[in-house]
């Protein structure tokens, strides 16, 4: 069989099936004949005090009842900066409300003003007639 022939168009094996590991593990935990009882039961005792060590009960969630006062969302200051850090905790604005967090932009205006016009070659009036066409 070609290895494409495997898998469908999904890529999802189709082929024949594959031993599986747990046959092997099942295989390895039937005793030996001619084995004493002894020594069996001895070894199936130490697979099942190894396999309660491995299972470690703070992995397991408990279902004891928590306050929520008592639980802990977030870590502390210390916690998270360290001892040696003074970090301050403000529960006051120290600006007032009337001043905005963003100030606006404002746009300057220059004026100059000078006292005497300048000297032109043309008369005020065409200039005004210039500017209102």
């Amino acid at each position: 069989m070609q290895p494409e022939a495997e898998y469908d168009d999904f890529g999802n094996y189709i082929g024949p099936e594959l031993a599986d590991s747990e046959d092997e593990e099942e295989e390895d935990e039937e005793p030996m004949v001619g084995e004493d009882d002894e020594a069996a039961a001895n070894a199936r005792l130490d697979m099942m005090q190894q396999e309660e060590e491995e299972e470690d009960p703070e992995d397991e969630p408990s279902s004891s009842i928590v306050l929520h006062e008592d639980k802990k969302y977030y870590p502390t200051a210390e916690e998270t900066f360290g001892a040696e850090t003074e970090t301050l905790v403000m529960e006051e604005d120290a600006q007032p409300l009337e001043v905005p967090i963003i100030a606006p932009v404002r746009h300057k205006k220059v004026e100059v003003l000078e006292r005497e016009a300048p000297e032109t070659n043309y008369s005020n009036e065409f200039l005004a007639g210039v500017l209102n066409s």
